[in-house]
């Protein structure tokens, strides 16, 4: 496929909810005796990151590997500049993968690890918008020379294949500070995008801070609290229903298990936690029904393995989905009944995309934050949310009088 094919797939046919409502995957209604397993569909990849979805094609951020260019301090150690950011492509019907846009800004340490790179990608009627992380200070980029300079940035490659400067989230760090106040300091690293309607939201964890870029500029809609002298570092931002506006966020070092939340951004009010006990998210996404989906890199302290996706229901109900099977995710998109997520997201060359399954087999009940749902643990899925009548008449059995959950035993009974 040539260069100007490629540009067309990956930008031409895509619409305003490309992101969220993609074509639902081959036998998606069809009924099956057991859920659907976990696929691979694209590997090989340099530290892959954010999601988008157009017509039978998934888009996957690489932040790459860093290089042998111009060397700055990072967080953990020196990190060094080479042009190994990409955004990849993978044909969902006919399979393979390709490259639509390369050669992008990348830092990382020894090794390609932990690379910050191109963050997110997103879909909309004039393009595809790609998000360029940073994770340095505005003296750090001006460092790096030329080559650096589309660091904290955000582009789009328009339907004519031509890659535009849209925002210097950078530049705006640089001058304006939203953080400073709390001691946050001078850093931006955007991680997380939004291009649905209302404007274009960016998530930057070197910031704190949530950000709209429109017309008008980039203007500062939230600075997440600190907590006891720990950042929040916002990774993700979702719109949801009614126009509202979710962020989840990393949290920063140590990484407390338990210790990240998704916050909910109302116009004129600070933000409002509406959902705790989460690990490290590095992104979200909002489902049909209104069900929150959060992606943790990891389920313990200090960034432990294996992370994890979470679906929280509108009731407050918590299932994981393909538990076990994340290492340091993170990207996260959603099909209609499948999630596509960016799994080994911190590491070179092995890094994945894996489909998952939505159907309600596929999970399992995790604990329930007592802010979210006051009641407690609730039972996983009521016997209709399952694919197949005899894996509703399996939950049936499981369930006691009035499709309500079989009472607990105790140890020995």
């Amino acid at each position: 496929m040539d260069r100007a094919r490629r540009l067309a797939c990956a930008v031409a046919m895509c619409c305003a909810a490309a992101g969220a409502l993609g074509v639902p995957a081959a036998g998606a209604h069809a009924s099956a005796r057991r859920a659907p397993s976990v696929e691979v569909v694209a590997s090989g990849l340099d530290n892959p990151r954010g999601l988008t979805l157009g017509r039978g094609v998934l888009l996957i951020a690489e932040a790459g590997t860093g290089g042998d260019g111009a060397c700055v301090p990072g967080p953990e150690g020196e990190v060094c500049l080479g042009a190994t950011g990409a955004v990849t492509a993978v044909d969902l019907h006919g399979g393979g993968q390709f490259p639509v846009l390369t050669e992008l800004p990348s830092l990382a340490p020894s090794g390609g690890g932990n690379a910050n790179g191109p963050h997110d990608v997103s879909l909309d009627r004039k393009g595809l918008y790609v998000l360029i992380g940073a994770g340095t200070t505005p003296a750090g980029r001006a460092a790096l020379g030329p080559a650096g300079a589309l660091l904290g940035t955000l582009k789009l490659l328009g339907r004519d294949g031509v890659l535009r400067s849209v925002a210097d989230l950078m530049a705006f760090e640089g001058a304006n500070d939203p953080d400073g106040p709390l001691g946050g300091g001078l850093e931006s690293n955007p991680f997380g995008l939004d291009t649905h309607s209302g404007g274009i939201l960016v998530a930057d964890g070197g910031a704190n801070d949530v950000l709209l870029v429109g017309g008008g500029g980039v203007v500062p809609l939230a600075v997440l609290p600190f907590s006891r002298g720990v950042q929040p570092v916002p990774t993700t931002v979702a719109r949801g229903r009614g126009g509202a506006i979710y962020v989840g966020q990393l949290t920063g070092a140590p990484f407390a298990a338990g210790a990240a939340g998704v916050w909910k951004l109302l116009p004129g009010r600070p933000p409002q936690l509406v959902a705790s006990g989460f690990t490290a998210l590095t992104d979200m996404a909002v489902g049909r029904d209104g069900s929150l989906y959060v992606l943790q890199f990891a389920t313990g302290a200090g960034l432990e393995q294996p992370g994890a996706l979470i679906r929280v229901r509108p009731d407050g109900r918590r299932e994981e989905l393909a538990a076990g099977r994340l290492t340091a995710p993170t990207g996260l998109a959603l099909d209609r009944s499948v999630a596509y997520v960016s799994d080994h997201g911190d590491q070179p060359r092995s890094g994945e995309v894996l489909r998952i399954p939505l159907d309600c087999a596929a999970t399992r009940r995790v604990a329930v934050d007592a802010s979210v749902a006051p009641r407690g643990p609730r039972w996983q899925c009521t016997a209709s949310e399952y694919s197949s009548p005899e894996e509703r008449r399996h939950a049936g059995h499981r369930r006691g009088p009035g499709g309500a959950p079989p009472a607990p035993r105790r140890p020995g009974a």
